[in-house]
């Protein structure tokens, strides 16, 4: 298992106001810090899962026999 990275761009207000206006969305300042609260703990466990070492392989093997592969 791999550590996940010690620095992650902050995430702001002001940045998620500016990607829901991209998006089409109009956030009032509260409500954009309210998004932006929510979404930390989200964005975190997701760095601490895209750190993992997950393989491919199933723990009962390959899916198809050696050579058999289309």
């Amino acid at each position: 298992m791999s550590n996940p990275p010690t620095h992650s761009p902050e995430l702001s207000a002001e940045l998620v106001q500016e990607i829901a206006r991209l998006s089409g969305l109009n956030l009032d300042s509260e409500r954009a810090a309210d998004v932006a609260t929510a979404l930390k703990p989200m964005l975190d466990g997701d760095a601490k899962i895209a750190a993992l070492n997950l393989s491919t392989l199933s723990p009962l093997g390959l899916p198809w026999p050696d050579g058999e592969r289309g």
